[in-house]
């Protein structure tokens, strides 16, 4: 009878070591899976990052002036459209290129309206999403005290040809950075083509709103 009680508690307590070394390789599991997902995701970010398509003079991306509209990943749809033809009057034709969330960039091609467009090259581009940025991380988005910081040479200014308010720096030609006119404090003149204004006159953490490339 001694025998048995002991044999019976021995394999009780075999049984009951068994379950607290499953429970502890659960739990390690569950904790090795967690730090799995977590470097995915950083994994992930970094990808993004590091493919995130470049703006640079005459280039956003895959898009090029002067170039015909390629064909577009999986990820990117494309519609035409029309836009206003600036201080010519009338309109031009558009390729607008978005993904699932957001119009991206707007290409105007050149005005030829005989051809189809796709046969027509594009001669100015309007970003409007940070899905673009340049080298050193300019976008849209982007605070115009960064940008300074980033392009100590920056220049601002207004014109009132097209109403517009733009950063520029001579190191992207061909490029403009444009600012929302609700942000800027004062009332330009508007006697010159091109009024140099300064970075206190807008408010601060004012953000880039879209971004020309011509």
């Amino acid at each position: 009878m001694k025998r048995l009680l002991i044999v019976a508690i021995a394999l009780t307590m075999v049984a009951c070591g068994g379950s607290e070394t499953e429970e502890e390789s659960t739990d390690t599991n569950i904790e090795s899976t967690e730090s799995t997902e977590e470097s995915d995701e950083s994994t992930e970010e970094a990808l993004v990052h590091e493919n995130t398509p470049d703006i640079a003079p005459g280039s956003a991306g895959m898009f090029e002036i002067g170039a015909k509209v390629p064909g577009l990943p999986e990820d990117l749809s494309s519609r035409v459209g029309t836009a206003p033809a600036g201080d010519e009057g009338g309109e031009i034709r558009t390729v607008v290129v978005y993904n699932h969330f957001e119009d991206m960039i707007d290409l105007h091609m050149e005005d030829n309206p005989d051809a189809h467009v796709e046969d027509l090259h594009i001669v100015e581009m309007m970003i409007h999403s940070d899905y673009y940025k340049t080298d050193d991380g300019i976008g849209v988005g982007t605070t115009i005290e960064h940008f300074a910081e980033v392009y100590p040479d920056y220049n601002l200014w207004y014109t009132y040809i097209s109403d517009r308010y733009i950063l520029e720096t001579e190191v992207l030609i061909g490029i403009q950075f444009l600012l929302d006119f609700h942000d800027c404090k004062i009332t330009p003149k508007g006697d010159s083509d091109m009024e140099t204004l300064e970075l206190s006159d807008f408010k601060e953490g004012a953000k880039i709103q879209a971004i020309r490339v011509y």
